[in-house]
């Protein structure tokens, strides 16, 4: 037996055994230090990213709530004096006290203090003091002439009777606002100022010109606003947190607002941030930035001093340019980021200490019989084959040097197999390798035993739940429940793959660190030889972003369906608010013109009532539409009868066809029943709006309504309407956008023929509200029908009909140039079973009378139409009768 050299050996063992220790010692460290440090850098930066998206998020929506509070606020105050400046006793009291002034040729301070200046406010202010009492956020309001003199003050104040272009109140901001709004003929807001005649309290004004008939400029009316609601609202949303704040700064750099609630700084205290500066930068008198575009988020040092997170947005006023700045404590919002920093590094410190005494004693342990086992390997290599491992250990590494020696015996009759054993097990493990990786690129995948407990898991499986391997291995497939699907759900997931089929479905489960997360699941049983399922496997592809999409779209379906309700309520309440004095306009209108009134008052008084009507009626088609909107608007189920309403309908609608020079046909069906139960009113109203359009846009020929039934079930009728009419017609394009919100056919017929466009959609809704639908069938210069369905219920007849004369032993011959005149006669008569002949001119009634005559069937009665071209009613009657005589 050979063996090595002792030297030679002490050498590699020294050798080896330091390098065996410095690498196992390095490796460990390296593989339990290095992933969990840059996992925990990752989760540190992920964290203090979403943190601070989370606390930008927070300041963009809270300032955007306080803007569109703002611009709402300061919109419906504009709306308020403008309706109050166009109120005709405000200009009559303005124009009064500047009569008064001048007949009383006094000083204004004494004039305002007069007897004759009292006696007027009072009889005349009322309007104004209501307005005054009804709203909380005025102060006072005052009226000025175009010279700057205050002529009213309803607080009256010790400004009441000074002058605002030459007293002491020249270089006020209320002084400049009202020579502003004089300029430019605008309302405009005088920005903040505090203000002497009020006691140096925090003071804004409105103004706006008050114009006479001839929309000239008389004066001014100025609103003196209290700003303590608005401000109150945003000291509130500051009060919530503990260091985020929003507050308003003047283009000036000066506060507006209180900022960390100390109202003290308003208008004395400067804003210098760089947020202050990059919006001078963009929004400035040079600015370049428009206002709709996203504002910057920046981390600098604010008011305070201390770093902060801060976004701005422009408040942009007629007359007044603001800034809202919205900011957080930059170390409040990152703190658990920190704290989480923290802490990890502790634990890394921790765990690379206890790494490195663990490696060291390990490698201590593992590297002394190694060594020895590696002098006999080392012996073996030098060509002594017989060699035999001398290493004595009680352990695995004893049972190594005996398999050793055990292959080298073997080495020689096993060589070739195991080549050829190694070259299948490499092919097999390749193609094994490269499945399982393509599978795990796109999938995650499970497989658990009957009772749902795992024992196979991929990588992708880990990755997505933050569970490791060893956490989920033998656990119940229950540890990533979250509780999202119900019972049933999971008991016919059960039920499926129990009986061996294959499920398909989306399931919503939590991972470690209580994420959702959603994956659309397909789980396979693997059947055993008793045909029964031994495990399942499951392939899941992860849709978490698709269902947050699809979550978010119905959230802001949600907000879009409250924010449309919300609106339609408020157009409701203001509908009513405004028909109320329209009612009284109307009404005063016709007692002016009971009264004796000559020619040009009359017209004037008749073009009031006739504008106040057109507007009543746009009125009360905003408040339907609106009503509609809100779910307000319910039917009045009442007993009618159709015939008597669409006599009524005619009786009303006859005279505008008439003053056109319209044939107008509105009969009933004789063929049909005429009592229902429905909405008579609503019906009315369809018809009345289909005609009443049909009437608009014809301008010769006939408008005509007919209706006939469809379906009988059970008692219900179905009855198609019809609105017909000769006029402009209506190509494909427009006809699309009938019957849609404040829409005509075009921008021309708003010009040329008046209306909002809510005729039809109103219809639309009434007539789908019934059970019905509504449509049209038009071409352009070929007139149009407006058709609609009723799903309505037949009653029994309240009053008999009434027979005055029977008709059926008569011979009747209708003449008439219309051809919708006579189908409509035709149908009533044929429905009498009476006689009777049809003819559409005098000349060819001639003819027929005398064939009539000639072969002994004369006729006994004839129904004549007057208005006839050629031969009228008149002419052929004188003819038949000089023919008789």
């Amino acid at each position: 037996m050979n063996r090595v050299q002792p030297s030679l050996i002490d050498h590699n063992r020294v050798r080896f055994n330091h390098s065996l220790s410095r690498t196992l010692l390095l490796w460990f460290l390296v593989l339990a230090l290095l992933p969990m440090t840059m996992i925990a850098w990752l989760g540190y930066q992920q964290a203090s990213d979403s943190l601070k998206e989370a606390a930008t998020q927070q300041l963009e929506q809270a300032a955007d709530a306080n803007v569109r509070f703002i611009q709402n606020w300061f919109d419906y105050r504009f709306m308020d004096i403008l309706s109050q400046a166009e109120d005709p006793q405000t200009t009559e009291l303005l124009r009064q006290l500047q009569s008064g002034w001048l007949k009383s040729e006094e000083t204004l301070t004494d004039y305002v203090k007069s007897y004759h200046w009292a006696q007027l406010v009072n009889n005349q202010q009322q309007d104004l003091v209501t307005m005054m009492r009804h709203y909380d956020y005025i102060y006072d309001l005052l009226l000025i002439d175009l010279n700057g003199n205050i002529l009213y003050s309803v607080e009256h104040e010790s400004d009441l009777g000074s002058n605002l272009f030459t007293g002491t109140l020249q270089n006020t901001r209320f002084a400049g606002s009202v020579k502003s709004s004089l300029q430019s003929g605008q309302t405009l807001f005088s920005d903040l100022e505090r203000y002497v005649p009020s006691n140096l309290i925090l003071a804004g004004f409105i103004t706006t010109p008050v114009l006479d008939e001839s929309g000239h400029k008389i004066g001014i009316l100025a609103l003196q606003l209290q700003f303590d609601r608005i401000f109150s609202t945003m000291s509130r949303n500051n009060q919530r947190e503990t260091t985020r704040q929003h507050y308003l700064v003047g283009n000036d750099g000066y506060l507006r607002t209180a900022l960390n609630n100390n109202p003290d700084g308003i208008l004395v205290r400067s804003i210098n941030t760089e947020q202050f500066k990059l919006w001078q930068l963009q929004h400035g008198e040079r600015g370049r930035k428009p206002d709709n575009q996203n504002e910057v988020i920046l981390e600098y040092p604010g008011p305070n001093d201390e770093q902060v997170i801060g976004i701005h947005h422009s408040v942009r006023l007629p007359g007044v340019d603001w800034l809202l700045i919205s900011e957080i404590n930059r170390d409040e919002a990152l703190a658990a980021a920190n704290w989480l920093k923290q802490v990890t590094l502790g634990l890394v410190v921790l765990t690379g200490l206890l790494v490195a005494g663990l490696a060291f004693y390990q490698a201590r342990r593992m590297s002394k019989p190694l060594i020895e086992l590696a002098d006999a390997a080392r012996a073996v290599a030098t060509g002594d084959l017989d060699q035999q491992v001398t290493v004595q250990a009680n352990n695995e590494i004893g049972v190594l040097a005996e398999a050793f020696n055990k292959m080298l015996t073997a080495r020689q009759h096993h060589w070739k197999a195991l080549e050829e054993s190694n070259r299948v097990a490499k092919q097999a493990l390749t193609d094994l390798t490269e499945q399982k990786f393509a599978l795990d690129q796109h999938a995650i995948v499970s497989i658990t035993d009957v009772q749902g407990n795992i024992t196979l898991i991929n990588t992708k499986f880990t990755e997505i739940s933050g569970y490791s391997s060893d956490e989920l291995m033998g656990q119940n497939h229950r540890i990533l429940s979250s509780g999202h699907h119900d019972t049933a759900f999971f008991r016919d997931m059960y039920r499926t793959i129990a009986v061996g089929n294959v499920w398909h479905g989306e399931i919503c489960n939590k991972a470690k660190d209580g994420k959702l997360y959603w994956v659309s699941s397909t789980i396979v049983p693997f059947k055993g030889d008793n045909g029964k399922p031994q495990s399942y496997i499951a392939i899941r592809t992860d849709i978490s972003e698709r269902k947050q999409v699809e979550i978010s779209l119905l959230e802001a379906k949600e907000i879009a369906e409250a924010a449309n309700t919300s609106k339609s309520e408020f157009l409701a309440n203001m509908s009513h608010e405004i028909r109320t004095p329209m009612n009284g306009v109307i009404g005063m209108t016709e007692l002016l013109l009971d009264n004796s009134l000559n020619l040009e008052q009359q017209e004037r008084a008749l073009m009031i009532k006739r504008s106040a009507e057109s507007l009543l009626t746009i009125i009360n088609d905003i408040l339907d539409f609106s009503k509609i909107e809100a779910g307000k608007l319910d039917l009045e189920i009442l007993d009618f009868n159709l015939g008597s309403l669409l006599e009524d309908l005619a009786d009303t609608l006859a005279l505008r066809a008439q003053e056109k020079g319209l044939e107008f046909i509105c009969s009933v069906n004789p063929s049909l029943p005429q009592w229902y139960r429905g909405d008579p009113g609503r019906i009315r109203q369809i018809l009345t709006n289909l005609v009443g359009n049909a009437i608009k846009f014809t301008e010769q020929g006939e408008v005509s309504i007919r209706y006939q039934q469809l379906t009988v079930t059970k008692g219900r009728l179905l009855l198609r309407f019809a609105v017909k009419d000769t006029g402009i017609g209506l190509s494909t394009e427009q006809q699309q956008k009938l019957f849609q919100k404040f829409s005509q056919a075009d921008s021309s017929t708003t010009r040329q023929y008046g209306g909002t466009g809510l005729g039809l959609v109103i219809c639309k809704q009434l007539v789908e509200m019934m059970g019905g639908e509504i449509g049209i069938d038009s071409s352009p210069g070929h007139g149009s029908t407006f058709w609609f369905t009723l799903d309505i219920e037949q009653i029994e007849a309240k009053t008999p009909p009434i027979q005055a004369h029977d008709l059926r032993h008569e011979h009747i011959l209708v003449v008439d140039d219309n051809a919708t005149n006579r189908q409509v006669l035709d149908e009533f008569l044929t429905a009498w079973q009476v006689p009777h002949s049809l003819v559409a001119s005098g000349p060819e009634a001639l003819q027929v009378l005398y064939d009539a005559v000639m072969e002994d069937k004369a006729y006994s009665m004839a129904l004549i139409d007057m208005q006839m071209p050629g031969m009228d009613g008149i002419k052929l009657a004188n003819s038949i009768r000089s023919d008789e005589q």
